[in-house]
């Protein structure tokens, strides 16, 4: 779940979804948002049966009809560098406390039934860019009234450092949420991740996770989530609770 420090341009493409619009109590920005629209949130990380947490935190901002802003460290971000932020516990020795940010700017590139959406994305590590590099990727979104699902393939691109192993990594991941009744919906989700190269399915891993979202409001979420790294072979546990605000 953690990505290499990187500098990257992400495209993405989400179905049928207006600028300020998100599934039903799904926990997480939407591809735009409104003019003066903010998501925010703020999250516990573990892994390891908690033998390493983190504090991380996200701040989405709707500049105008073209152009959000973003701040991400956790790994539901969804930019270059997410699964940083603090280390509150089980910090290895020689790393930073704070570990880097993802910045990134999502604007349209087109409309009609299925609207386009550019993200560029740059991933501050220790203020080094030492181990730069580019991701390109495309995120489909559909929604009904009670059922949402959001699909994502992404491509890295190694630029520099590229001796010490940042080579191309391939990413992928599904989500499918449902709503259970009322304000709750149960996430699931799947995911992929591994070299670009003819070593990519016996080096891959295929993370696997369920959230439960709770709604409170338009303005207030919860999430719990646990998960695996590996869906497959040895494995190890990790688990995030999230705390999300909404206004406009």
């Amino acid at each position: 779940m953690r990505t290499a420090a990187a500098m990257g341009c992400v495209l993405l493409a989400a179905a049928s979804v207006h600028a300020d619009e998100s599934a039903p109590h799904a926990l997480g920005v939407p591809p735009l948002l409104a003019p003066g629209a903010v998501v925010a949130a703020l999250a516990i990380e573990s892994e390891g049966a908690a033998d390493r947490v983190d504090v991380t935190a996200d701040a989405w901002y709707g500049v105008s009809d073209r152009l959000t802003l973003g701040v991400s460290h956790s790994h539901r971000g969804g930019a270059p560098g997410v699964g940083r932020g603090v280390c509150a516990r089980g910090c290895l020795d020689g790393d930073d406390r704070y570990r880097g940010v993802a910045l990134a700017a999502r604007f349209p590139l087109g409309g009609g039934a299925t609207r386009l959406v550019g993200e560029v994305a740059t991933d501050v590590a220790a203020w080094s860019p030492a181990r730069a590099s580019m991701q390109l990727g495309l995120l489909a979104h559909w929604r009904d009234r009670r059922v949402w699902a959001q699909a994502a393939a992404r491509l890295g691109v190694g630029l520099l450092g590229r001796a010490d192993g940042n080579r191309e990594v391939i990413r992928g991941d599904a989500v499918v949420g449902v709503a259970l009744g009322g304000p709750i919906t149960l996430e699931l989700g799947l995911g992929m991740r591994g070299p670009a190269s003819e070593d990519f399915f016996g080096d891959a891993t295929a993370p696997l996770w369920t959230q439960l979202v709770a709604r409170a409001s338009a303005r207030w979420a919860i999430g719990a989530l646990v998960g695996v790294d590996q869906a497959l072979g040895d494995r190890a546990v990790f688990a995030a609770l999230t705390v999300e605000l909404r206004a406009r």
